[in-house]
């Protein structure tokens, strides 16, 4: 509560008594701060005025219902956050929604949903995070990994930071809590000589699926662009194609949905090799004559459907069932190939190159460099041989004339030899073209 009140002046006449009351503030930085306030009037109105200013500061401590969200749940926030557009101004994707809303409902409990969304504290979604992490025995729950954890963390942040921007609340208890983030794994693509035992088989048994993968592999195609892929996107005679909308399946939604990229960041006319080209116009022409018609690869007709005559776009689900049947019984691989590891060995071939990594960036169409270093550019073996090689060969390698004068500690041997090599014995050392041992001495 604080000290007594302190008398500062006697009453005199007419003029009341002067006291000076404390009460001390929740602590935040770890220093006491106090809430000073003058009374002027006996003891018995200090000690009311005292009482008072307790609960004005209790009432701080707690967390702050904004008149607009009172009696607002948890459960009625995530819907307002669903609706509200993204930081773009973009509604959001319907399989966000899904994926969203199957995250909400299955790892926030029904208690803490119902709750009112102001009267959620740190302390809660501390006892989340921790239940989510160890598991349950009733109701029979896995451990979530720390990755799910933190989107849960993630999502619940997200929600309370729209509720504040709307006005219906004031705290966003999930901003206070520190939350480290989990180090995602090292990329790991596919080397060049496992993808080209797979173009070579696909070559042989699967032609249209050879040409998925080997336009994956070359500019990094999502599934999903592949998908929705028309012979319209194709320009034959530059030699190129468009990826600028991609086709997913959204559980409970009987038709695909069209999208844009998964970053938003389309291309158009990527210069494709001629190799390539030849291959994608080989396939065009197997598809004329399998299907018996000139309509089949029309402009608006799908690239790599799921019928002859190219009406109705593949599952995302059968093209990476094809892609891991078609692998069995090779030899030589040593473990299956999926479509996001031929984007993988996109970026990393890519990033190989000199500024390759601003290149395989703009290829993959990520928004950050940081994204394609993170999660698709790997460092090859032989690309850290060669850098130790490389390095070898600098420090054994002898200095140009135009360098500076060597520190006074250096000794002056022959540069045309590693500096490593011991004199011979019995060698002048004026004479002889061999240097001697870096003791700091010459003999």
């Amino acid at each position: 509560m604080g000290p007594k009140p302190y008398k500062r002046k006697e009453a005199v006449g007419r003029r009341p008594a002067v006291w000076t009351v404390r009460v001390e503030l929740p602590r935040v930085s770890g220093k006491r701060e106090w809430l000073t306030e003058t009374v002027y009037g006996d003891e018995r109105q200090a000690k009311k005025r005292q009482k008072d200013m307790v609960s004005e500061v209790e009432k701080l401590s707690e967390p702050v219902r904004s008149p607009r969200g009172k009696g607002l749940t948890l459960n009625q926030l995530f819907e307002v956050w669903l609706d509200a557009p993204k930081s773009d101004g973009q509604p959001r994707a319907a399989s966000s929604l899904y994926q969203e809303r199957r995250r909400f409902e299955r790892h926030v409990p029904e208690d803490l949903a119902k709750k009112r969304a102001s009267m959620v504290t740190k302390q809660d979604l501390r006892e989340l995070y921790t239940s989510l992490g160890r598991g349950s025995k009733r109701p029979q729950r896995a451990p979530l990994s720390p990755e799910s954890v933190h989107k849960v963390h993630e999502l619940l942040r997200s929600m309370y930071a729209e509720g504040m921007e709307q006005e219906l609340v004031n705290v966003n208890p999930a901003s206070t809590i520190r939350r480290t983030k989990p180090k995602s794994g090292a990329p790991n693509a596919p080397s060049r000589h496992d993808v080209q035992i797979l173009l070579t088989h696909l070559y042989k048994s699967d032609y249209d699926l050879f040409c998925a993968a080997f336009l994956t592999s070359s500019v990094g195609a999502r599934r999903s662009e592949l998908l929705n892929l028309h012979w319209q996107d194709l320009d034959k005679t530059r030699g190129s194609i468009n990826l600028t909308s991609g086709l997913i399946r959204v559980p409970h939604e009987s038709e695909p949905v069209i999208t844009d990229t998964k970053t938003g960041e389309g291309a158009i006319k990527i210069k494709l090799e001629k190799h390539l080209v030849r291959a994608l116009k080989e396939m065009h022409d197997r598809r004329l004559l399998e299907a018996s018609s000139p309509f089949a690869c029309k402009g608006d007709r799908y690239m790599f459907p799921s019928d002859i005559q190219g009406t109705r776009p593949m599952h995302p689900d059968t093209l990476t069932a094809r892609l891991k049947k078609a692998q069995v019984g090779i030899s030589g691989l040593k473990t299956f190939i999926t479509w996001k590891d031929l984007r993988a060995f996109a970026a990393t071939e890519l990033a190989r190159l000199e500024d390759g990594i601003h290149i395989a960036q703009a290829v993959l169409r990520h928004k950050s460099p940081i994204t394609t270093m993170r999660y698709y550019a790997s460092v090859r073996t032989t690309d850290m041989q060669r850098a130790a090689e490389k390095l070898g060969m600098l420090i054994i390698t002898p200095a140009s004339e135009d360098d500076s004068e060597a520190p006074w500690w250096e000794v002056e041997v022959d540069e045309r030899v590693p500096l490593w090599v011991v004199k011979e014995a019995g060698t002048d050392s004026k004479s002889s073209t061999t240097p001697a041992r870096r003791t700091g001495k010459t003999s």
